[in-house]
């Protein structure tokens, strides 16, 4: 069984973590991997990497076999010539990726647009998935007016706004209580995507599909997690789609945003250890 992976700054970070080098820029906890434990598999958000996932996965892999992967074009994943960025090519990606892994099923966890491809392979690969989890997450798409103010904003970057993109990003997305420290490390991750990268994933966003009237048909325990303070995708949004999953359990988390697992990392490793632990008794 072949299991993909890489370096980046997070094992500087945690030097006692041990690692191989793979092919698709992907990694996973080599460490503490058994065959005996269920797997979880982490996809990041716009426009983020998988090191957005640090302090959950040194937690939680204490546990479970912890898998983070880099969407194509993010992070060290350089698969991105002849790529086409949208949610369902990424969802396809990570279905790839599961297959690739021997990985029948997983437990699926998925932050903003992660989590907007979780819910998309969760309708069209729902035998890979055993659990959910998404976090920032919208189900329903874009209104024509947040269609056109994205369009504005792809002008802006293309024009060489992306510096200005991504500060505005930040002072948006970030709750008013974020530190200044996790506001310049939200920005330098984001500072990693380059130009293109940004505008086709803002384009996948913006073209995101209608996810909200499957709710209902989902089989599979799901935690929906909200940020008080998140503008992007609000705890009224997010608790309306958790009222239509059958099985959900939902966690709001107190002067956050839209980036919880670096602004309360915390609070989230709490909310899904223990989510997961009872999951699995």
């Amino acid at each position: 069984m072949k299991y993909a992976f890489t370096l980046l700054l997070i094992f500087h970070i945690l030097p006692t973590w041990q690692f191989e080098y793979g092919t698709n820029q992907n990694f996973y906890m080599k460490d503490n991997f058994s065959n005996k434990k269920e797997n979880i598999l982490f996809i990041h958000g716009f426009p983020m990497s998988k090191g957005i996932w640090r302090s959950q996965l040194q937690v939680l892999q204490k546990s479970y076999n912890c898998f983070a992967i880099d969407l194509p074009g993010y992070g060290d994943n350089t698969k991105s010539v002849n790529f086409t960025h949208s949610i369902d090519s990424y969802a396809d990606y990570v279905h790839g990726y599961l297959l690739e892994n021997d990985m029948e099923k997983a437990h699926i966890v998925g932050m903003s647009m992660g989590g907007s491809i979780a819910l998309n392979l969760m309708r069209r690969y729902p035998e890979m998935v055993k659990t959910l989890s998404v976090i920032h997450t919208s189900a329903i798409p874009d209104t024509n007016e947040e269609k056109i103010n994205r369009d504005k904003t792809i002008a802006n970057i293309e024009n060489g706004g992306l510096s200005n993109f991504i500060e505005y990003f930040a002072d948006r997305l970030l709750s008013p209580s974020a530190s200044i420290d996790i506001r310049n490390k939200y920005i330098s991750d984001m500072n990693e995507a380059s130009k293109e990268i940004v505008i086709a994933g803002y384009k996948a966003i913006r073209n995101r599909p209608d996810e909200f009237e499957t709710l209902k048909l989902i089989e599979v325990p799901v935690l929906v997690v909200a940020g008080n303070d998140d503008v992007g995708s609000s705890p009224k949004e997010m608790k309306e789609m958790s009222d239509e999953i059958p099985n959900s359990t939902f966690e709001i988390i107190k002067d956050c945003g839209h980036v919880a697992p670096l602004e309360k990392p915390d609070e989230l490793n709490k909310i899904l250890l223990e989510w997961f632990d009872n999951k699995m008794d």
